[in-house]
């Protein structure tokens, strides 16, 4: 299932559901997190802006079956400046190794 978030992004969930969560607007963790609003333009207007014409990366977010995050990182559950082919490699390991996705204490050096 494909639903738009905010104008700014999309989610997308898979039959095993998993669900995958790309922002791309002001305030999310890429290229248009500062994006700043025209003179006499509202906020809303600003987020729809970016939406239409889009951004080189996004922030991702992955949620399991249960809707709670997965762990991406040490520190964080969303992970910022991914380009469209991590988003790729992603998507191919939420159908086929979701749990891969988790971070875990021993990844980290």
């Amino acid at each position: 299932m494909f639903r738009i978030t905010n104008g700014k992004g999309f989610h997308i969930t898979f039959a095993n559901g998993y669900t995958l969560s790309v922002q791309f607007g002001p305030g999310d963790y890429c290229n248009n997190r500062n994006a700043a609003c025209n003179p006499g333009e509202h906020f809303t207007q600003a987020r729809d802006r970016c939406g239409r014409d889009g951004c080189a990366d996004a922030e991702v977010a992955v949620f399991d079956p249960n809707d709670h995050f997965v762990q991406l990182g040490k520190y964080n559950k969303v992970i910022g400046g991914v380009s469209p082919a991590r988003v790729a490699e992603i998507i191919a390991t939420i159908i086929t190794d979701p749990q891969s996705l988790a971070f875990r204490a021993d990844d980290a050096s």
